[in-house]
């Protein structure tokens, strides 16, 4: 009864949230090698924070995309409601059934869906990236593509990722960064040096956002 009900909330909650969602009007900044890779045909590997994840939920919705969500009540609510939204879901995290959720984002990529990954979710700490996504990349032989979404209008909320609400009618904007080539077999070494360089390349990615938007509004009820 109880996953009955957690179900139907997360269905309810997409059909409220889509018609705000469509009202985002997106831009996408993306690079000539990302191009190419969706000229081809070939499944990708997106990674970005946490706190993005609603305005991704629109950016990514109806898009041949698997996504990541816990195991807990909560993620049964938004594995509901992700599935309304066009999304193959896998469950799991990276304290419960994390291996389940790998296994089944692998096995998505080879049936050919693109892969997004909240590299510091689902609990945080925030903008601390997980080794996961690199095992995927390192597995799959397919590079990563981090990735921010700039809202122009939007409220960040007291939660521990500083969550953004994107405002209806906001202008937003899909910044792109370089893509993370993994090798197959990753070494240790090799994980903490591309775990840097895919850190470096978040930062870079937040210096370009700084100039998106001359004026930006953002209600902040984080506190810092």
């Amino acid at each position: 009864m109880q996953l009955a009900v957690s179900r139907c909330l997360g269905f309810i909650l997409a059909i409220l949230y889509f018609p705000v969602l469509i009202t985002l009007g997106f831009q996408r900044r993306v690079t000539n090698f990302q191009k190419y890779w969706e000229k081809a045909g070939r499944p990708l590997i997106r990674c970005g924070w946490h706190e993005d994840i609603i305005a991704s939920m629109y950016r990514y919705s109806f898009r041949n995309m698997c996504v990541m969500a816990s195991e807990s009540k909560d993620g049964e609510i938004i594995t509901s409601g992700l599935k309304v939204l066009g999304f193959k879901v896998a469950r799991g995290s990276s304290s419960r059934g994390g291996s389940g959720a790998f296994r089944g984002m692998l096995k998505a990529f080879r049936d050919g869906w693109n892969i997004s990954l909240m590299v510091d979710g689902p609990k945080g700490p925030r903008r601390v990236i997980k080794p996961g996504i690199l095992l995927l990349a390192s597995a799959t032989g397919t590079p990563v593509i981090p990735a921010i979404i700039v809202v122009k209008w939007c409220i960040r909320v007291n939660s521990w990722d500083h969550m953004i609400i994107p405002i209806p009618f906001s202008p937003s904007v899909e910044l792109n960064g370089r893509p993370i080539m993994v090798p197959r077999n990753l070494s240790e070494n090799e994980l903490r040096y591309k775990l840097q360089e895919l850190e470096n390349e978040f930062k870079n990615l937040d210096k370009r956002a700084e100039g998106v938007f001359v004026r930006r509004r953002v209600w902040n009820l984080a506190g810092g």
